[in-house]
């Protein structure tokens, strides 16, 4: 595997730490470009925060912890905890970024770079009414962004619209027009119209309410890691085993 363009790939663990080792894999054996993997804890106690660097540890995976925390509401919580990396770690660096949400894994190989081509910044589009920004869970960021300090990712009220994670990009982008963005391709969740993007044997036991999203045909986005839709075990049990089994398959494994 030749190494392509250094960069940093940043992610956010709140719960699921058996998430890290699986991503990680996956970015080791996918990815195409030279990495560092850093790990920022958002662990809501300390049982959790002590559980995700024990696993970084065992992983000699980077870990930083968030020093700033909000777990009031999910959207809150994960747009804080980006707003305070980005401030404090990392605009910091000068290499390119990848901010990604922990419940992605990829799947097939990829130049994360290459997809951002001639753009400054990438990522899935988001439009409330009037506000367009792009969704957090993939970004992928050139370090010759300009005004980085500048850049809001919190959710929130913008233009007297409610937004979730990212929304505040809305204002960076009016405020800096010649970024060229860049607009990730993927399927939203996978249901009846799209399952033929699935192994047979895959899609033959994937449930509607699993809300995988398949993003640039690279990356499997598990969705709902954080299980902020309150789901029982049972449900993220079959998930989970379906998730292994596509990425055992795909992984050749």
């Amino acid at each position: 595997m030749s190494a392509i363009a250094p960069i940093n790939i940043y992610t956010y663990v709140d719960k699921r730490t058996d998430f890290i080792e699986w991503q990680l894999a996956s970015l080791q054996k996918f990815c195409r470009n030279d990495f560092t993997y850093i790990v920022f804890n958002n662990g809501s106690n300390g049982a959790l925060r002590d559980a995700i660097n024990k696993e970084c540890k065992r992983l000699n995976v980077q870990v930083v912890d968030i020093a700033e925390k909000n777990h009031d509401d999910p959207s809150g919580s994960h747009s804080q905890a980006i707003q305070w990396s980005w401030d404090n770690v990392i605009t910091k660096s000068d290499k390119d970024k990848i901010i990604i949400d922990f419940d992605i894994f990829l799947f097939a190989p990829v130049n994360l770079l290459t997809l951002l081509d001639d753009g400054l910044i990438e990522g899935i589009p988001q439009t409330r009414q009037h506000v367009k920004y792009l969704w957090a869970g993939v970004l992928i960021l050139s370090k010759d962004l300009p005004n980085k300090e500048t850049i809001n990712f919190r959710a929130g009220v913008v233009g007297g619209v409610n937004t979730d994670v990212g929304g505040n990009l809305h204002t960076y982008f009016l405020n800096n027009p010649d970024v060229t963005i860049k607009a990730l391709k993927h399927t939203s969740h996978l249901g009846k119209h799209n399952l033929n993007l699935l192994p047979p044997t895959i899609a033959e036991n994937y449930k509607k309410e699993f809300c995988w999203e398949i993003i640039e045909g690279t990356m499997l986005h598990y969705g709902r890691g954080t299980n902020w839709n309150n789901m029982s075990d049972d449900h993220h049990e079959a998930k989970w085993r379906l998730t292994m089994d596509f990425l055992d398959l795909k992984w050749g494994n």
